[in-house]
């Protein structure tokens, strides 16, 4: 999920002129945070990505994967669906 983020949100930057530092003012995103999601170097909470992409004009979708059941024998027990999201560019 991190890595297609981080393309959408590079891809973003560059077509817009847009710095980091620019984007974290606009979005409240701490400047530091964002320069480590943009590298790779740590993920972004969903709080900060519903900021961003509010501040891009994108829509943010965030959806539940179904996990394939565990054998009843497993002594783990369920597990919660994960989740997957995505931002889809606005107009």
């Amino acid at each position: 999920m991190d890595k297609k983020l981080t393309r959408q949100l590079k891809k973003f930057m560059a077509e817009s002129g847009y710095s980091q530092y620019r984007l974290a003012r606009l979005s409240g995103v701490q400047a530091s945070a964002l320069g480590r999601f943009t590298n790779g170097e740590r993920s972004l909470g969903l709080e900060s990505i519903e900021q961003l992409a509010e501040v891009l004009s994108f829509e943010f979708i965030q959806t539940e994967k179904k996990i394939p059941r565990q054998p009843k024998d497993s002594s783990e027990g369920k597990r919660p669906p994960a989740r997957s999201s995505r931002i889809r560019g606005g107009g």
